[in-house]
């Protein structure tokens, strides 16, 4: 998929704020997948941001784990932000944010995680 310099720092602001914001004790019933793994995916986005010039998109594939990290990390901030809070940490307002994550949602279901 082709996103923005500003999609990627949505994607990897969200992952930041679940990673430091929030108290999640269990990764793996929370976001999908284990801290480490959001860590790595966290930085690997950092990386294709610093990458990324200010127009141009950026072609990224996401596995469906990336995908489910993604979607679940976007929708803890949107519970536990109120709407000008999400805006202004995030740099998206609630409803772009949801029209975007709906595009990198896993196309079929994802079998859980095994510890």
């Amino acid at each position: 998929m082709r996103i923005s310099k500003g999609q990627i720092a949505y994607l990897g602001n969200t992952l930041y704020e679940v990673l430091h914001s929030f108290n999640v004790e269990d990764f793996y019933f929370a976001v999908g997948s284990s801290r480490e793994a959001v860590e790595g995916l966290a930085n690997l986005l950092e990386e294709h941001y610093i990458a990324c010039r200010d127009q141009e998109l950026r072609e990224l594939h996401f596995s469906n784990t990336e995908s489910l990290i993604l979607r679940n990390a976007s929708m803890l901030c949107s519970e536990n932000f109120s709407r000008e809070e999400f805006q202004s940490r995030l740099g998206e307002s609630p409803e772009s944010a949801r029209r975007f994550i709906r595009q990198i949602e896993p196309a079929e279901e994802t079998p859980a995680l095994h510890r």
